[in-house]
């Protein structure tokens, strides 16, 4: 829908022709917090003010607590930006497979193949373990142990 509301924040798109009418809002009552003296200002001067969810503008990511110290820092992300992280990585199929009569691919006995993430998530994960540098070399693997025997 679309909302006439008394005060608006963070986000805010103006038509060009209201910029000089705007001119000082976020200063027009000193006793207030900025963004409450624009919209006073605005309502003030006739300016009405809307909420239009009636098309898609995108979205916001929350970026307050994003780690910057890994080489694919999204990765790491999961969880303070859920919606941006699925669209990354996880497979556009994989819903699907999870679908009442689905056709899972089983190419041998207990071996099932359906999509899960994307090649970005592989590359970037493989990517990721390399930059840290310390893979174990399999010294406490049973299979690389009996191999060293033989």
């Amino acid at each position: 829908g679309l909302w006439n509301v008394p005060h608006v924040f963070n986000v805010l798109l103006i038509q060009s022709h209201y910029l000089p009418v705007l001119r000082g809002a976020y200063s027009f009552n000193i006793n207030r917090e900025p963004a409450a003296s624009f919209c006073e200002a605005a309502r003030t001067k006739m300016v009405f003010m809307y909420v239009n969810n009636q098309d898609y503008w995108g979205h916001l990511i929350y970026a307050d607590y994003f780690d910057t110290s890994h080489l694919n820092n999204e990765l790491f992300d999961i969880f303070s930006n859920p919606l941006d992280w699925k669209e990354r990585y996880i497979h556009k199929d994989y819903e699907k497979s999870l679908e009442p009569g689905a056709k899972i691919e089983e190419p041998c006995p207990d071996v099932f193949w359906f999509p899960v993430v994307t090649d970005t998530f592989c590359d970037e994960f493989v990517a990721e373990f390399e930059n840290y540098g310390e893979w174990s070399g399999g010294k406490n693997d049973v299979r690389h142990n009996l191999r060293l025997e033989s």
